[in-house]
């Protein structure tokens, strides 16, 4: 479930056709995008016709716009012929900084000689004035295209994120996933069957070999900062066997990158014995929240505006007064959430449903 406002979305910003035309034609409409204020109406046209000569040169197409607010951009595109294309994002108010280059191969996208394509995503800031570039067109004369722009702004206040991990298709767009191979060992997140899950093959390792599941979103905390969910964890806490102990952690950062809450769920763990359980880091101490046992539980962390402590709460029992991870600072707006899966040697699977982040 995505719950974002979104104006742009199903606006298009570019037709692109390659006709036998004896000369490079460029024609433009003004349609206005009521979500974006525009530095030049006629560059700015978000609708766009442009023609390949004989030679088969084919000019860049551009696209300008200034988001009202921060958010996430990202392009569909309907080919109906090409075979390629490349996708451009400049900031042009932090001087041209490229933000976003995409090589398009429509046919690994299923998408030749017809189909849809759905861009890589970059963020976008409120104010800044950005530079959409088409260009590097490839197939047969007749072929075209048309880019449609969808931005998703970011909601700040009341329930941010209420994921159920339906597919990967409804997956809210601060998602971002980095999966690990390393030689036999593999350590990976998925979504399938309405949930999110982390597991490993069954190889041994030693060492920081992790998987990241992260969610980027400015929060703002005026008041409080509630996160939820449901998890699922494959053995008691206080298991013990073989030579590596199964752990999965969730961090919670500031806007500047900073972690303020850090913790871990600690089980079968035969080299730790003080540190099993849902345990966090009391700046540089580590602390037990509480033992589990196998199977679904209900995590919540509570996080008040200015405080240096936060509270846990499993399956209804709350831990008040809990110290932040880093004691040099104080809850404030946060700018990520993580999960890591760190399971290793016998194949475990760490569940994880019903997502909520709410800023009160």
């Amino acid at each position: 479930m995505i719950l974002i406002d979104s104006p742009m979305r199903g606006q298009t910003i570019a037709k692109v056709s390659l006709s036998l035309g004896a000369a490079l034609l460029l024609a433009f409409a003004l349609v206005p995008l009521n979500s974006c204020a525009y530095p030049d109406s006629e560059s700015a046209s978000p609708y766009w016709i442009a023609s390949k000569n004989p030679a088969g040169a084919s000019r860049p197409i551009s696209s300008y716009f200034v988001p009202d607010s921060n958010g996430i951009w990202q392009a569909e595109i309907q080919n109906d012929g090409l075979r390629s294309m490349v996708l451009e994002v400049y900031n042009q108010s932090r001087g041209g900084t490229k933000i976003l280059h995409q090589n398009i191969l429509f046919s690994k996208f299923d998408a030749y000689p017809s189909g849809v394509v759905k861009s890589e995503t970059c963020d976008m800031s409120m104010g800044s004035t950005y530079e959409i570039v088409s260009k590097g067109f490839g197939g047969p004369r007749g072929s075209s295209a048309i880019i449609t722009s969808e931005f998703y702004p970011y909601m700040s206040k009341g329930l941010v994120l209420d994921e159920g991990f339906t597919s990967w298709q409804t997956l809210d767009h601060g998602w971002s996933f980095w999966n690990l191979t390393v030689g036999g060992y593999r350590s990976w997140f998925d979504v399938s069957g309405g949930l999110m899950l982390a597991t490993s093959n069954d190889v041994l390792v030693h060492g920081d070999f992790v998987s990241y599941a992260n969610w980027t979103h400015q929060v703002t905390c005026d008041d409080s900062i509630t996160i939820s969910f449901d998890i699922c964890l494959p053995a008691d806490s206080d298991q013990k066997s073989g030579w590596a102990g199964q752990v999965f952690w969730f961090v919670i950062y500031d806007s500047l990158g900073v972690p303020m809450v850090t913790s871990r769920f600690v089980m079968d763990s035969p080299w730790d014995t003080a540190h099993v359980g849902w345990v966090y880091w009391a700046g540089s101490e580590i602390a037990e929240i509480c033992a589990f046992n196998a199977g679904w539980h209900q995590i919540t962390y509570e996080l008040q505006n200015g405080s240096d402590t936060w509270t846990a709460v499993f399956d209804g029992a709350a831990y008040e007064g809990l110290s932040l991870s880093t004691t040099s600072t104080v809850t404030s707006d946060i700018g990520m959430i993580q999960f890591q899966n760190s399971l290793r040697e016998e194949v475990q699977v760490v569940l994880v449903d019903n997502l909520r982040v709410e800023s009160a």
